[in-house]
């Protein structure tokens, strides 16, 4: 397989809508840190084209592509570099070791992005593992591992959540903490009172009134 470059216009590339979506996409943020690097610095790396029988297909760099494009126009002229490949499966291969090779990831990273292309390139397993020259154990490895990995951030959403039966008890709670209960005045005198003459009574409840207001005032105080 032999490289070599070519300086051709924006406009003369082929955008296979398969190769673009084989790779997982950048987040909006890396993108706009991809465009503003290329703004001061110019491109670090130019895209690679697959020379299939003189037409251009694009196969690295859709992102530097696009980029460069709404920088330039479509009639600008940039450098390439170029590919000869027999198959599509073969330029995937190449697409998968390139973004493997370039983005500075941990091994947690590349596992991810391995599985990430796997579940969009709408390949069999078979296919991928030639594709990108792994083992099927590998592959199965990889995708048990961020089944795992995503399944712990569910029970983490989940266990940092209220559920709706706790919320309306803890409310509940607050409710009857902010809200001492009100004794009557019945409830605070002695069924005895009654046998009392009426200076004795009004002494009585003076007493009682007195005592119930300061244990709430004190009470508001803790």
């Amino acid at each position: 397989m032999k490289n070599s470059s070519k300086k051709l216009q924006i406009n003369e590339i082929t955008i296979n809508p398969e190769l673009k979506g084989f790779i997982p996409a950048l987040a909006t943020e890396e993108f706009e840190t991809l465009k503003l690097d290329i703004e001061i610095n110019g491109l670090r790396e130019y895209p690679l084209v697959w020379d299939k029988d003189g037409e251009y297909i694009l196969v690295d760099g859709h992102n530097r592509l696009e980029i460069m494009q709404g920088l330039h126009g479509e009639d600008h002229e940039m450098k390439f570099y170029t590919v000869k490949a027999e198959s599509l499966d073969e330029i995937k291969g190449i697409m998968i070791n390139r973004q493997l090779s370039r983005r500075n990831l941990s091994f947690e990273g590349k596992r991810d992005l391995m599985v990430k292309t796997f579940n969009q390139s709408g390949m069999t397993q078979a296919e991928f593992i030639k594709t990108a020259g792994i083992s099927r154990r590998t592959l199965n490895n990889y995708i048990k591992a961020e089944k795992e990995k995503e399944n712990a951030q569910n029970c983490a959403t989940v266990a940092q959540k209220p559920s709706d039966s706790s919320a309306k008890e803890s409310k509940s709670e607050s409710k009857t903490k902010s809200k001492p209960k009100q004794l009557r005045f019945s409830e605070a005198i002695p069924s005895e009172i009654g046998e009392l003459d009426d200076a004795k009574k009004e002494e009585l409840k003076k007493l009682v009134s007195d005592t119930v207001t300061k244990f709430f005032l004190d009470l508001q105080k803790k």
